[in-house]
């Protein structure tokens, strides 16, 4: 069974970080839009920056949740007979 705790963090987060990074994009200059300038802008945008940095935290937290779980006889093999 996967503990609560490690898993909260994981699902939580998502959220900001979606949030983060739709929001500095959105205020970003149209002009901008489809170019690389675009990228460059969002990279000196903290709010942006922090919205990368809940997505990695977040993935961590998800590496450190699957690397506790345990697969039983649950998971097995999917086979296909013809």
């Amino acid at each position: 069974m996967v503990s609560a705790v490690p898993v909260s963090p994981a699902a939580i987060g998502d959220a900001p970080a979606s949030v983060l990074r739709r929001r500095a994009a959105r205020s970003a200059p149209q002009r901008k839009a489809f170019r690389l300038a675009l990228i460059m802008a969002l990279i000196r945008d903290p709010a942006w920056l922090g919205g990368i940095a809940a997505l990695i935290a977040g993935f961590i937290f998800q590496a450190a949740v699957l690397s506790q779980a345990r697969l039983g006889r649950q998971a097995r093999p999917v086979t296909v007979k013809s």
